[in-house]
């Protein structure tokens, strides 16, 4: 039996407090388990260190990237898992990054070394993940060819447990977190493109096991093979992908300020269209990594940028950086420095 905590209280048994105002210096939230998952840059128990940070790029194809804004940080890491695509990755522990699932297995693997530690009980190709706390990491969906999958799990370093179906199956989806409450984003339900929807569904992991899924704003376009993540300020940004519209393909931006009921246009990608790609937030600032661009039809190998205030009024795309190798279909996530395994050369 799983206790269903009062307001504050997180764990199993309820025992373990947390506000995020105090106990993660206003700096992070409560995860599921009471520990503080801290704002992108900072680290430690209550959110008050500074943490020096690459981007992690991994799969399409060998080997994986690490590449850091400042330059400090540009390497290959040819002892490690790859190849994955469409997996979920996560930093588990605050140390160890994963891969999980992917195109045609049903395996976990510590990234840097290809060590395998977990397996799940699908195949997930096309699914999507997110860290709900820093234990925990949560996979969603994805498909092993047909039907697609509506069920989730958790994944942590030791083992693999059922998390809470989806209420749609849903494959090329993304997720964002937003305090307790995580956005399942678009994606495709069945059906090729008419599949496509523009769906956002809310789970609030502050009330589990007895939470259900509310249905939040919908998009204002249908997209699958987009990318998503939140500012500091809660603002969620949605970019790219294939819409449900024609020309499929698409370089619209959309923001989601919080305690707003609407999704509103925002500066464009800087091409005609890019999808199949990762989108990281870091403070104020959104980065697409890499991607299948319009410009020449190929695999891309930069780093754009987008700068957002507090009122959702965004700036134009920079490119800030390059990774060794242009991908699509791969995934991305912020590591500390302290986790690459390569040299700069």
């Amino acid at each position: 039996m799983v206790c269903d905590c009062h307001a504050g209280f997180y764990g199993d048994d309820c025992a373990t407090a947390c506000v995020a105002a105090t106990t993660c210096t206003g700096q992070g939230t409560c995860g599921v388990d009471g520990m503080c998952q801290c704002d992108s840059g900072l680290t430690g128990a209550d959110c008050s260190q500074d943490v020096k940070q690459a981007i992690l790029v991994v799969g399409d194809q060998d080997p994986t990237n690490y590449v850091s804004l400042d330059g400090s940080v540009n390497c290959t890491n040819t002892d490690g898992r790859g190849l994955d695509d469409f997996s979920a990755v996560g930093l588990l522990e605050g140390q160890y990054p994963v891969t999980c699932s992917g195109d045609g297995i049903n395996k976990c693997y510590f990234i840097n070394n290809g060590t395998e530690f977990a397996t799940m009980n699908r195949k997930r190709y096309d699914c999507a993940g997110i860290m709900i706390s820093s234990s925990v990491l949560w996979v969603t969906g994805g498909s092993d060819g047909s039907p697609y999958w509506s069920d989730t799990e958790y994944v942590t370093l030791s083992g693999v447990s059922a998390g809470p179906d989806l209420p749609v199956p849903l494959r090329r989806h993304c997720l964002a977190q937003r305090g307790n409450k995580f956005y399942v984003i678009g994606g495709n339900s069945g059906g090729g493109d008419s599949g496509i929807v523009d769906t956002v569904y809310i789970y609030d992991f502050s009330t589990y096991p007895s939470a259900t899924y509310e249905t939040g704003p919908a998009l204002t376009l249908g997209r699958v093979g987009h990318g998503c993540d939140t500012l500091d300020d809660g603002t969620i940004i949605v970019a790219g992908g294939a819409a449900n519209t024609i020309p499929s393909n698409t370089n619209t931006v959309e923001i989601l300020l919080d305690g707003s009921s609407s999704w509103v246009s925002s500066t464009p990608l800087p091409e005609s269209w890019r999808w199949l790609f990762p989108l990281l937030a870091k403070g104020n600032a959104v980065y697409v990594i890499g991607g299948y661009s319009s410009i020449n039809g190929e695999n891309s190998n930069d780093i754009l940028k987008m700068e957002c205030d507090s009122t959702g009024t965004c700036g134009a795309w920079s490119t800030v950086g390059y990774f060794e190798q242009g991908r699509w279909r791969h995934t991305a996530l912020w590591v500390p420095e302290s986790a690459v395994p390569c040299e700069t050369t």
